[in-house]
């Protein structure tokens, strides 16, 4: 009879807990609401072309809700060793009103999420959003190149470096030349 109870005792913690777990894991985090802002973009890289491992400009793009709102703006996104790093910046978003937020991040690994989440000092995480580096979707960025490739940025118009480096002799693609182009200099980062 004791056998047969503690059995049933058993059976029931294990009932108990996969019930417990199986609420942990659909619960989501708050979804967000007409007063909340809205993560609606990220840009990565100069037009685009960022090296893996390095540190580059990484641009969230905003939505503001029917009210104003305060909180963080975190960033997360694995390092070389696949390890989550996160950033994060404190923001004030105004009602309707559109806000870009500039990071500086160090992507170690391509094919990979980017996590954005807004959290609210006192309701936690309103919004989330993943967008993953490679794939050619709506959430979708472009993934980094090797850290070995150089990036020669032009600013304006273009210098036709294109041009210049295609009589380059390297046939390596992890030594490869690339040109990216940022058509204003107001769009160069200005912390690192």
């Amino acid at each position: 009879m004791k056998l047969h109870s503690s059995l049933l005792l058993r059976a029931s913690a294990l009932g108990f807990c996969s019930i417990t777990m199986c609420c942990l894991a659909t619960a989501s985090p708050e979804s967000t609401t007409a007063d909340s802002p809205t993560i609606t973009a990220a840009r990565i890289g100069f037009d685009g072309a960022f090296k893996l491992g390095c540190w580059s400009p990484l641009t969230i793009e905003l939505a503001g809700g029917d009210e104003s709102w305060q909180g963080q703006v975190l960033v997360t996104a694995p390092d070389t060793d696949g390890v989550p790093t996160q950033v994060r910046k404190p923001v004030v978003v105004e009602a309707g009103k559109p806000q870009t937020i500039p990071f500086s991040v160090r992507v170690g690994q391509s094919r990979c999420p980017i996590t954005v989440t807004l959290v609210a000092a006192s309701k936690g995480v309103v919004a989330e959003r993943q967008f993953y580096l490679g794939e050619h979707q709506t959430d979708g960025i472009p993934g980094g190149y090797p850290s070995t490739n150089r990036i020669l940025l032009e600013c304006g118009a273009s210098l036709e470096l294109e041009a210049l480096i295609s009589a380059e002799l390297i046939t390596e693609e992890h030594l490869a030349t690339r040109v990216a182009n940022v058509q204003n200099p107001l769009d160069l980062p200005t912390e690192w």
